[in-house]
């Protein structure tokens, strides 16, 4: 699954969509940098908030800091802030989902998702069509609160993420909330071409949106327009906004 993974993500491909990835420093090396060479990038606005936060956790905070995990969301923050939509930052687990993704095939349960910012669980943003997570009943809305009887709050949404991942034919449990009442599924994972192509006839028009590019894509849109031809359609709409 990915961060759309809603999926939202690609590599530049036909101006779709840009995507940042860099290395973040831990807080203590920014520290320690600072200190020592004075640099005036230390001295920044944002690197003195990042400190002065920093300290205030230090003082405050009871729990156990993951470092991995939080600076992938200092990074994830960083690049929201520009208010770019198609700026983005890739942990490494993410960029390899996302390269796999571009081969236009995937072995998993056919969702993306993303992080839900009021609760902190995954949040299903699309369901592919005919994919294991859509036979199963799963919806685009969904609230992941936990995988193989794993709360997704105690491992975190990004090792949540890595366990809903898995080997083709393998199973896994899901537990969610819809309309506030909790369910669980099982779902059986497997090979599953990417849909980047959709299509619909109103009247005598044809309409297909491409959504994303990958190797499948040219593919998927020929087999869009001789369907829509073959109902009907005189006139073909290419919608190709996302």
């Amino acid at each position: 699954m990915k961060k759309k993974i809603s999926v939202g993500a690609a590599l530049g491909i036909a101006g779709i969509t840009a995507v940042v990835v860099f290395f973040a420093t831990s807080f203590a090396q920014l520290n320690m940098i600072g200190a020592l060479t004075n640099n005036a990038w230390y001295q920044e606005p944002l690197y003195q908030k990042i400190h002065a936060i920093e300290q205030i956790v230090e003082k405050q905070f009871d729990g156990e800091i993951e470092e991995k995990q939080l600076m992938d969301y200092v990074s994830r923050g960083y690049m929201a802030g520009l208010g770019d939509r198609f700026s983005l930052y890739f942990s490494k687990e993410d960029l390899e989902e996302f390269l796999i993704s571009e081969a236009g095939e995937l072995v998993g349960i056919g969702v993306t998702g993303i992080q839900d910012p009021e609760t902190g669980y995954i949040r299903v943003e699309s369901v592919y069509k005919g994919s294991p997570a859509d036979l199963a009943g799963l919806r685009a809305g969904d609230l992941l609160t936990a995988v193989d009887g794993t709360g997704v709050l105690e491992v975190g949404y990004e090792e949540a993420i890595n366990q809903i991942r898995g080997e083709e034919g393998t199973s896994v449990s899901l537990t969610f909330l819809r309309d506030g009442a909790e369910q669980d599924l099982h779902i059986v994972r497997q090979k599953i071409e990417v849909p980047s192509v959709s299509y619909q006839l109103y009247g005598d028009n044809g309409y297909i949106a491409v959504t994303s590019f990958n190797e499948t894509t040219a593919r998927q849109f020929q087999q869009a327009v001789e369907s829509l031809q073959a109902q009907g359609a005189e006139k073909l709409i290419f919608d190709m906004r996302n």
